[in-house]
């Protein structure tokens, strides 16, 4: 529940004080985190914290995009819709990648 008032209030103050950039790149430190640490650890329990944590700080910032993006590439409906689209198959290629990781780490 926490982590969902976090990302809540995230993407509120993203749109309402204009700082996008400082979101997206947060949740990314936080997914490079996640995957520096799964690489460096054997351990399983250090490893299925840090699947959670790229996953959550892949998935944080998608919403912030969507609104940058719809903010940012609005001259037409087409370009509107094309690049939602775009950054819509982008951001479910990660959590396929999420998926295939996990099955990877359980068969090691």
């Amino acid at each position: 529940m926490a982590f969902i008032a976090l990302f809540y209030s995230t993407n509120k103050f993203s749109g309402k004080f204009n700082e996008r950039t400082w979101h997206i790149t947060v949740a990314k430190l936080v997914a490079i985190t996640g995957f520096v640490l799964g690489c460096a650890t054997l351990n399983v329990g250090a490893r299925h914290f840090a699947m959670c944590l790229f996953s959550i700080g892949v998935y944080a910032c998608h919403s912030i995009i969507l609104g940058w993006v719809a903010s940012t590439c609005g001259q037409t409906r087409e370009k509107k819709s094309v690049s939602l689209a775009v950054v819509n198959t982008f951001a479910t290629l990660s959590q396929i990648w999420t998926a295939v990781s996990t099955i990877i780490v359980e068969l090691r």
